[in-house]
């Protein structure tokens, strides 16, 4: 079985390229070496038996060869983790990659203000709505925080006057725990005063959301964790240097749920959501950083 093996598994093809472009790629080839590595320790456990435990422990761990696979298997396991992390932008999807793109090659201007986001903030002509053509639109449909982050190297590269940001529902849909969220909020807006001190931030608060529309289940159902974020993103803010808006209680009837009229799924915002949201913060784009 070990000449097997070695057959199988020349020692080139464990080198850290391998590890990263082949292995981590291939279940079967990934499998096929942790079933042939039991399988080879097994045999071996069973044959020193009759040479008592001490027997068995200097046969594994004493054995070269072991000591080789268990830090292997080690570097495959390290390695898969940091391939998942949540800023890889391997995870996230066509049209986000297609916005940020576009948003690297888009010049940077002076004063900019940037409304940074996700669907909610994508589904708006900031500068138009505004007219004022300092304000940018960075939001992208379905980003997480861990999308803004992994992205934010370009939003403050041109260390703009203002950033509006409003993110965490589609972190929620996606089972995220509220806790996570605001944590990664919270590294959002570090991240943003380490790169541009004199950035004003400001944290909205996420929008409600009505179940009663069928369309995105996932998301309406959070009103509960939509509150509970908000609170402590409104407690915190001070701490943070960041300016809280509340724009939640104007959006949400009295049982907590986004107004009918603002929108026709549950979620996002028709016009006059947009106009509601525009009355809501016109005060804070006008007034000096």
């Amino acid at each position: 079985m070990c000449h097997q093996f070695s057959h199988q598994f020349s020692p080139h093809q464990f080198s850290p390229s391998f590890l990263g472009n082949k292995l981590l790629t291939n279940p079967a080839q990934h499998a096929l070496i942790i079933k042939t590595t039991k399988s080879y320790y097994n045999k071996k456990f069973i044959s020193a038996q009759e040479g008592g435990q001490d027997m068995v422990v200097k046969r594994i761990f004493h054995n070269p060869s072991f000591i080789i696979l268990f830090f292997l298997l080690f570097l495959i396991s390290f390695l898969a983790k940091a391939s998942n992390l949540p800023n890889s932008s391997s995870n996230f999807s066509p049209y986000w990659h297609q916005r940020a793109s576009l948003f690297r090659l888009l010049p940077d201007t002076p004063g900019e203000i940037i409304f940074l986001g996700d669907s909610l903030t994508d589904g708006c002509d900031w500068a138009e709505i505004f007219q004022d053509w300092r304000v940018k639109n960075r939001g992208i449909s379905g980003d997480t925080t861990a999308g803004v982050i992994a992205r934010l190297d370009e939003v403050v590269s041109s260390k703009p006057a203002k950033i509006f940001l409003m993110v965490g529902v589609n972190d929620l849909a996606q089972g995220k725990n509220p806790a996570d969220i605001i944590n990664n909020i919270k590294l959002i807006v570090k991240k943003i005063k380490i790169s541009s001190p004199q950035t004003k931030i400001y944290l909205q608060s996420l929008l409600p959301v009505n179940p009663s529309f069928p369309i995105f289940p996932d998301h309406v159902n959070k009103a509960s964790q939509i509150k509970q974020i908000n609170q402590v993103l409104q407690r915190d803010a001070p701490r943070l240097k960041a300016a809280f808006i509340n724009l939640y209680d104007s959006f949400a009837t009295s049982e907590g749920y986004l107004k009918s009229e603002l929108t026709n799924d549950g979620l996002h915002l028709t016009g006059k959501g947009y106009l509601l949201w525009k009355s809501l913060i016109e005060v804070y784009l006008k007034t000096n950083p």
